[in-house]
């Protein structure tokens, strides 16, 4: 007796935004700042995190754009107050 085989319907894959960030860590640590900015962004428009919006602002500070990473920060601390990576990068950039 032949068994018929069902064929398997293709479901799109969710991506998280853990997903994305951790593409854009990927970048980040190999030097492709924006691939990694691309994907920081990705993660925060899906679910945004203090760590995202960190991770963002140290990509835009060594693009250079010192008042875009400060404002990132910012973010982060109103996602999270205690947030001290963020707090640790805002007083670095203040001091710049």
């Amino acid at each position: 007796m032949k068994r018929k085989l069902k064929k398997k319907t293709k479901r799109p894959i969710s991506r998280s935004e853990d997903y994305y960030f951790r593409l854009g860590y990927a970048f980040h640590t190999e030097g492709d700042l924006e691939q990694a900015a691309e994907y920081y962004i990705r993660s925060i428009e899906i679910n945004p995190t203090p760590n995202a919006h960190t991770f963002l602002a140290n990509v835009l500070r060594q693009f250079g754009e010192l008042d875009a990473a400060i404002e990132e920060c910012k973010v982060a601390l109103e996602l999270d107050p205690q947030y001290g990576n963020a707090l640790n990068d805002l007083g670095a950039y203040l001091m710049e």
